[in-house]
C-alpha cells in the first residue's frame, strides 16, 4: 500500500505548503513536486508528502488542476482528512490485523492523527 518516491527524480524544485486539516494535530508541513511519479506513467503527477515521513501520494498534475483548480492546498487538506477516515478503519477491522503497512502507516502518522475530532 504505502509508496515510496524518491524525491531525487522530481521535474520541479520540492516546494512546501503548511496546512490544518481536521482531525490532525497541526499545523502540518506538505512537500510537493512535479515528477513522473511511476515509470510507466506518461503523464505528470504532483508527488506529495507530509514533511519527515517517506509515503507519497500522487495525482495526475491535470487531475488537480480540474478538481482543486489548481489549490494545491484544498487537495492536500481534503485528502489527509479522507486518508484519516482511512486509517482509523484499518484499526477497528479485523481483516486489517497483522498487515504490515498498516503498522508502516502507525509508524509514519500514528502521533500526527487524532483519534476523536
Amino acid at each position: 500500500m504505502p509508496f515510496n518516491f524518491d524525491f531525487n527524480n522530481r521535474l520541479t524544485e520540492i516546494k512546501t505548503v503548511t496546512i490544518n486539516p481536521k482531525g490532525w494535530f497541526g499545523p502540518i508541513d506538505i512537500e510537493y513536486c512535479a515528477a513522473q511519479a511511476r515509470i510507466y506513467d506518461t503523464l505528470v503527477s504532483i508527488c506529495w508528502r507530509v514533511k519527515n515521513t517517506s509515503h507519497t501520494f500522487t495525482v495526475f498534475e491535470h487531475q488537480i488542476n480540474k478538481f482543486s483548480n489548481g489549490d494545491y492546498a484544498k487537495h492536500f487538506t481534503e485528502t489527509l482528512e479522507s486518508f484519516r477516515e482511512d486509517y482509523l478503519s484499518w484499526w477497528s477491522l479485523p481483516k486489517y490485523e497483522g498487515c504490515q503497512w498498516r503498522d508502516e502507516y502507525r509508524l509514519q502518522y500514528g502521533n500526527l492523527i487524532k483519534e476523536e475530532l
